[in-house]
């Protein structure tokens, strides 16, 4: 679904063995192992906000990041990472044009500098493989404008897809919008409200 749900177990299994093992693993060891199992593997070790780079094995812990109120939805269609990748390539899909610092530090920074989360977080939210996913599965689109219509702030694709969601400016309007989603759906979509709150 593009949530990371088999990098995590596997992030998870790894744990699990260290913590049953006679001898101390280290966690240099630890995040080899993860990166051999995949790229996004050692973010999983430890699931904190991070800015993350290379192919996923450099990652730096962000300090502090804003609560976020969050509605995941997910249209019921499964979309494969290896599909997705080879029509992002046959789309003549290039990487995210290059912008002065990260993404996510802006994120992060947003909220105290502007008062206004809002402000800035749809240009900072960007998936390079959501047009391809579009193609693939239709329903992606329908949705990001569906949760911009219910009152997302910001609004993007996790992963490879098809999970899309989108950020509120409270627990109370993210409820709200998830209601109307599920009315509005009916079976057809799995919807979650969370909120991502991470103390540094």
């Amino acid at each position: 679904a593009g949530l990371g749900g088999g990098s995590s177990d596997a992030a998870a299994v790894l744990v699990a063995l260290a913590s049953l093992s006679d001898e101390a693993v280290s966690d240099e060891t630890l995040h080899a192992l993860a990166l051999g199992l995949g790229a996004d593997v050692p973010f999983f070790l430890c699931p904190r906000p991070a800015i993350v780079s290379g192919i996923g094995e450099q990652i730096e812990r962000l300090e502090s990041f804003p609560a976020l109120d969050v509605v995941v939805v997910n249209p019921g269609i499964s979309l494969a990472t290896a599909e997705v990748y080879r029509a992002t390539d046959a789309l003549g899909g290039a990487l995210t044009d290059a912008r002065p610092g990260s993404t996510m530090r802006a994120i992060s920074q947003l909220r105290d500098e502007t008062g206004d989360l809002g402000s800035a977080l749809g240009e900072l939210l960007i998936n390079d493989l959501e047009p391809a996913a579009r193609r693939l599965c239709p329903p992606v689109a329908r949705l990001m404008v569906r949760l911009s219509e219910v009152g997302a702030i910001g609004v993007g694709m996790s992963g490879s897809g098809a999970t899309v969601f989108g950020v509120f400016e409270s627990p109370e309007s993210a409820g709200t919008a998830a209601l109307a989603l599920r009315s509005s759906e009916a079976d057809e979509c799995w919807i979650q409200v969370t909120q991502i709150i991470t103390e540094g």
